[in-house]
Formats: C-alpha cells, structure tokens, sequence
C-alpha cells in the first residue's frame, strides 16, 4: 500500500541520518507464463517490465520505455510476449492545461469519445515533468500477451505490480501494487499511484 510510504522513507531516513530532496519509485510487473504444447510439452517462461517514478520537490516524471517485448521457442513453438504500461495523470483546475487529464497514450479505438463540453484528454509519453500541486490522482495500468505460432493449451499468466522505493545508492523498499493474480489470456491490471503519498519523499 502506497500510502505506507510516508513512515516508512521517515523512518528510514531517520535511522540513517539523512534527508533526501528526491526519490525513485520503480514500478516492476513480473508475469509467469506455463503452456502446453501439441505434443504435450510444457512451455514456462518468465517476463517482466519496469518503469521509473522520479520524484523531486515539486514535480515528478516517468521515465523508461512504456512497452517491451520478449521472443523464444521451446519445443518447437515459437512464441513472443508483449508487456506495457499505460497511465493517466488527473489534474485539478489549472491554467497550464487545457484539459483535465493527460494520458500516456491515445485511448483505444472502442473507448467512448469524452462529452462535447469536456475537453479531450492529452495524449502524452514518458520524460514529461507533472507538477504535483496540480495533480489530483494517477492510475496506471499493465497489459500483457502471450502469442504463439502454434496452438498451446492450459495458458496460465501469473502476474504481480510491485513498487520499489529507491533512496539512489542507499536503501530500497519494496511494496505490492498488484498481488499475484493467474489469467489464461492477453490481461490487464488496474491500480494507482498514490502521489499524495510521494509529498514527503522529496
């Protein structure tokens, strides 16, 4: 739980004697994936993904590449994964923007287009700096696919979030987002980035 932090980082920095003015925050998906093959092979492979919180005074940013994708074979199957992290900064009323929220990438196709009175959302990749006093929540969310050139049976994906509190060179914490969570096809996990409590990690 994110909004755990804030003791913990006081704490720590208490212990240590040191008082940082920025932190890190890797947020890691992890995805276990099982199959079986035609001729009754088991397939069983693992992938994980990352991006990085780096959070200063006033701001924070996201950076890293939002999408990774993985290839092998076993058995002879063929077969890629695909990993990817998407999120969406909710604004209070300001006079920087022009909307209320910004995303990290243009939403789907089949999403509902927003009303006619409401500005559209910005579509946005990662290095851009938020300022934090004018955002109200982010939620971010993973999505993965398991492709094969030939059938498989028994897909099962186990995948967790989990958030690592980086103190550059000095400690680490680890928190859970998502906890271990098994699919049998592409999925999509939800959550949310608790930037309030980031406020006294800087």
């Amino acid at each position: 739980d994110l909004e755990s932090l804030e003791s913990v980082v006081d704490e720590i920095e208490d212990e240590i004697g040191v008082r940082g003015s920025g932190n890190q925050f890797v947020i890691r998906a992890a995805v276990h994936t099982t199959a079986v093959t035609a001729l009754g092979q088991l397939i069983e492979d693992d992938f994980s993904h990352e991006i990085t919180v780096a959070v200063k005074a006033y701001t924070f940013k996201v950076e890293g590449s939002l999408e990774r994708s993985d290839a092998g074979s076993d058995d002879g199957v063929s077969y890629s994964q695909k990993g990817r992290f998407d999120y969406e900064v909710y604004l209070t009323p300001n006079m920087l923007y022009e909307t209320d929220v910004l995303r990290s990438s243009a939403p789907p196709a089949a999403e509902s287009p927003p009303a006619a009175e409401s500005p559209s959302p910005t579509p946005l990749g990662p290095g851009l700096t938020y300022f934090r006093n004018i955002v109200d929540n982010v939620m971010a969310n993973f999505s993965y696919q398991f492709l094969s050139d030939k059938g498989v049976t028994n897909l099962v994906e186990e995948v967790e979030v989990t958030a690592v509190l980086r103190y550059p060179e000095m400690w680490t914490k680890s928190f859970t987002l998502v906890p271990k969570t098994s699919y049998t096809g592409p999925l999509m996990v939800d959550f949310p980035v608790d930037i309030q409590a980031f406020q006294t990690f800087s």
